[in-house]
């Protein structure tokens, strides 16, 4: 069983969670300072023996990510080319991200910030992908230097 989630796969994201983790990300891009609000979540792989990952989710795309409702339970839904992800040099653990393509992040930019809010729920998060006890510095070692990478 593969690990990491890819193109074609049905994730299921719990509805209950979608707001329970929201996170500020900051980056620059054409020579500007940019910001969004994203929501961090747990995913399960329904078609993947049941392997767990994190989506993060622009706040503004929420409703678009449920349109893209499939059916079956709650919020499941099909990764296509609208998904990006990141992943670590190992190319073992990855996570998925629902927002606005036009916005260039680095993927670093989402985990650090998620590093940064240490509570419990974070922690259950960054274990999913097997990060719970990382610091930003871990993270900028296991994640620097690529933007997200499309399907």
């Amino acid at each position: 069983m593969s690990s990491v989630v890819g193109r074609g796969d049905s994730i299921y994201i719990a509805a209950q969670s979608l707001g329970d983790k929201k996170i500020k990300v900051s980056w620059s891009q054409n020579l500007g300072q940019k910001s969004a609000d994203y929501y961090a979540a747990k995913y399960t792989v329904k078609n993947g023996g049941g392997a767990e990952g994190v989506i993060f989710i622009q706040v503004s795309k929420l409703d678009e990510l449920k349109a893209k409702k499939t059916s079956g339970d709650d919020l499941t839904v099909t990764i296509d080319d609208s998904f990006q992800y990141g992943q670590n040099k190992e190319k073992d653990k990855r996570f998925l991200v629902f927002h606005d393509k036009n916005n260039k992040l680095y993927q670093h930019r989402l985990l650090e910030n998620l590093v940064s809010q240490r509570d419990s729920k974070t922690s259950d998060l960054l274990a999913i992908i097997g990060y719970r006890n990382v610091s930003p510095e871990d993270i900028h070692r296991y994640f620097m230097g690529d933007y997200l990478k499309g399907f």
